[in-house]
């Protein structure tokens, strides 16, 4: 098992946040961002360094997220071809 939750395009769409949360040990901030709205990778994609100071992110842990989201991003951007 990989601590990649987004290994494949394939598996995007069936990762649930919470699972890819845990997957890479940010599963205790699953409460603080559903509770400041962040629901899903969705939402998350809008999170601000500031917020994530206000949940009390570790530096270590807003730098995982940022991975995270910038992976999602990435593989979620339709790709246009010329």
């Amino acid at each position: 098992m990989t601590d990649d939750p987004f290994a494949t395009k394939a598996t995007i769409g069936a990762f649930e946040f919470e699972t890819a949360l845990a997957q890479v040990g940010l599963a205790q901030y699953e409460g603080p961002l559903r509770e400041h709205g962040f629901l899903d990778w969705e939402s998350v994609t809008g999170i601000t360094e500031s917020d994530m100071a206000k949940m009390d992110f570790r530096l270590g842990d807003r730098r995982k997220l940022q991975r995270m989201i910038r992976k999602y991003t990435t593989l979620n951007t339709p790709k246009v071809r010329i």
